[in-house]
């Protein structure tokens, strides 16, 4: 049980960092859009299929990446 609630807030720590880490990085470069550009959540669901899951995809490679590279950078300053 321990380990499933683990797996169900990782998935959405990671989902969280990797649209506000787009969101914010398109900011920084100047093109700016707004963060619902970046959700899996549309108003008609079926008409949007694939765009909502490419979006939530496209987060969770950026979230795991974001992740991946903070636990290189701690592992390797505290070393």
């Amino acid at each position: 049980m321990k380990s499933l609630l683990n797996i169900f807030i990782m998935r959405g720590l990671v989902r969280f960092v990797g649209k506000y880490t787009r969101y914010y990085f398109l900011k920084l470069i100047g093109r700016p859009k707004k963060i619902e550009a970046f959700s899996n959540e549309y108003k008609d669901n079926y008409e949007y299929m694939g765009n909502a899951i490419s979006q939530d995809l496209i987060n969770v490679i950026v979230g795991i990446c974001i992740f991946a590279l903070l636990s290189i950078v701690i592992v390797y300053f505290t070393t």
